[in-house]
């Protein structure tokens, strides 16, 4: 017996299936609509891009354990033409002895050029990336996110696509005529969305890894708003301007407290905004936001200022680890 499995009015496929099994099944109450539906959901599972990873590896290694097959990562990063695996892909002596025609497979299953693997970031100051490249010949990326072009160098710098909505979000900030200084600018990953979308009036850009500069100055360009933006390298609490800013970013987990006092010390004297990351246990987000105003409103007064901090609004960006996460606070200072 054929079965046609229909999507959206249109036949996807036909499956042919023993006439018995087909009455064994709808005895059981499951009607041929319902069985449609089942094996079009089967014949989707067969098409993901995991499932042809999968496939591929199979073939490579017919013989891999179990172990072996559950380092075929199930999820990965796309970055331009490249894939940035996990951690933990593909360890074990099966996958060694491939050799380099494991990596053309991964490449052509996820339909990119080159593959890199993901180490564990840097708990230095820098936040510098040690991903390995396993095919192509350097690990420049350009990536395009929101009608913001990144130029990356993945071996180097670290680009998290779990801050996404944050990049949107700081697009999206109405900043007309008005002078940012981020603090922890890094490759642009927030800075430029409020230059090209947010149309600020100039930027003032901290950072001192030559690496994410490097990046930074290329991203720039490619925005086209290199022109409204200054760089400053070094340590911002020794670089950062003073008294000019009506908004202030902080992008830096695990804590952005060290550059607490320079960020109000960047505000012009009648205050604006701080957007503050912070990790931040749950249940302990309220507690973080009274300590926080508290200190703003200490650095401003150790400045002469006698200004208020408030609040406005605490921005979810993902989880960081088991009942933490990543937030930001939008501080009003006035």
């Amino acid at each position: 017996m054929e079965i046609e499995a229909v999507l959206d009015g249109e036949p996807t496929s036909v499956i042919t299936m023993d006439e018995e099994l087909v009455e064994l099944l709808t005895r059981g109450g499951i009607s041929i609509e319902e069985l449609d539906l089942g094996m079009m959901k089967k014949e989707r599972r067969r098409d993901t891009p995991f499932m042809k990873l999968s496939t591929a590896c199979e073939k490579l290694a017919p013989r891999m354990s179990k172990e072996d097959k559950k380092t075929i990562p199930k999820k990965w990063e796309i970055l331009g033409d490249l894939v940035l695996l996990p951690p933990g892909s593909f360890v074990g002596e099966e996958w060694a002895a491939i050799g380099p025609a494991l990596w053309g497979a991964v490449a052509a299953s996820l339909r990119v050029k080159r593959v890199a693997m993901q180490a564990a970031i840097d708990k230095g100051p820098m936040r510098q990336s040690h991903a390995k490249l396993l095919l192509g010949e350097d690990g420049w990326v350009e990536h395009v996110q929101h009608g913001i072009t990144y130029h990356i160098e993945v071996t180097k710098v670290m680009f998290s696509s779990g801050n996404v909505t944050e990049r949107k979000r700081q697009g999206a900030f109405q900043a007309e005529g008005e002078v940012v200084v981020d603090l922890f600018v890094g490759i642009g990953y927030f800075s430029v969305p409020i230059l090209k979308q947010g149309k600020c009036k100039f930027l003032y850009a901290c950072e001192w890894n030559p690496d994410s500069i490097e990046c930074l100055n290329k991203n720039l360009v490619a925005n086209g708003v290199a022109d409204r933006c200054e760089v400053r390298q070094g340590d911002n609490r020794e670089v950062a301007p003073i008294g000019v800013a009506d908004r202030v970013l902080l992008g830096l987990i695990p804590t952005s407290e060290m550059s607490w006092a320079t960020g109000v010390k960047a505000l012009k004297p009648t205050g604006g905004w701080m957007h503050v990351h912070e990790n931040v246990q749950e249940g302990e987000e309220d507690t973080m936001g009274e300590r926080m105003c508290a200190a703003l409103v200490a650095a401003a007064a150790a400045l002469g200022q006698s200004l208020t901090a408030t609040v406005e609004h605490i921005e979810k960006v993902k989880p960081y680890s088991p009942r933490v996460n990543h937030l930001v606070y939008d501080v009003r200072l006035c």
